[in-house]
């Protein structure tokens, strides 16, 4: 009953919807991926401040892509 509801509701196809869910949690995981590995190699002059920055940066990624996740 809820999903034929929901169809008529989204009026979209649903295996586009599913698609574009998947790409979407592909790149927020992709994003959390390049954000932390950049956080251990960065060196330099304010590396350890930007590494912080960038561990949060991975961290809130890490969280969207759990956002998008199914039970």
């Amino acid at each position: 009953m809820y999903e034929r509801k929901g169809k008529e509701i989204v009026k979209a196809n649903l295996q586009e919807v599913i698609s574009d869910l998947q790409k979407a949690y592909a790149d927020e995981w992709l994003a959390h991926y390049q954000y932390w590995l950049t956080a251990q190699w960065i060196r330099g002059m304010d590396a350890d401040t930007v590494k912080q920055i960038l561990i949060k940066q991975s961290a809130d990624e890490l969280l969207h892509a759990k956002d998008l996740q199914t039970e």
